[in-house]
């Protein structure tokens, strides 16, 4: 009893050794021919920087009267953080507010004087990569 156990033991690790190398060569052939390990560290997942749009509600507002800034991002990874900044006269921006939830909203007081003003969101994506949205203008009538 004991020969016959052995000999068919040896042939149940032969017949496993067979299935596995064919599920190895079915896997290879599936995925193109390489080999995938599937650690899963996320390196080259996120190659885009994010994408953001900007609305002001609503966009002509009275002196001193409120208005929101909602920035709408989306990023192939996630957005960390959004940025409000009003746009000066000679194009340098002024930080209002960085956020870090959902929804990206920022209130804000406008300003007492008549004029348009201007105001642009900047996204950040988990890998330090940055979107900027176009720049909107909010008017001011009296």
């Amino acid at each position: 009893m004991q020969r016959l156990r052995r000999p068919l033991a040896t042939a149940a690790r032969a017949a496993v050794a067979m299935l596995m190398a064919a599920l190895l060569a079915v896997s290879v052939a599936a995925c193109g021919g390489g080999v995938s390990l599937g650690i899963g560290i996320g390196i080259g997942d996120d190659d885009d920087a994010p994408r953001v749009s900007l609305f002001a509600n609503p966009g002509v507002v009275l002196p001193g009267g409120t208005f929101i800034l909602t920035a709408d991002a989306r990023d192939d990874g996630f957005v960390e953080q959004v940025d409000f900044f009003e746009v000066l006269p000679d194009g340098s921006r002024r930080l209002l507010h960085n956020d870090l939830h959902r929804p990206f909203e920022l209130v804000l007081q406008a300003p007492l004087m008549a004029g348009q003003w201007q105001y642009q969101a900047v996204a950040y994506d988990n890998w330090g990569q940055r979107g900027y949205s176009p720049v909107i203008v909010v008017t001011v009538q009296p």
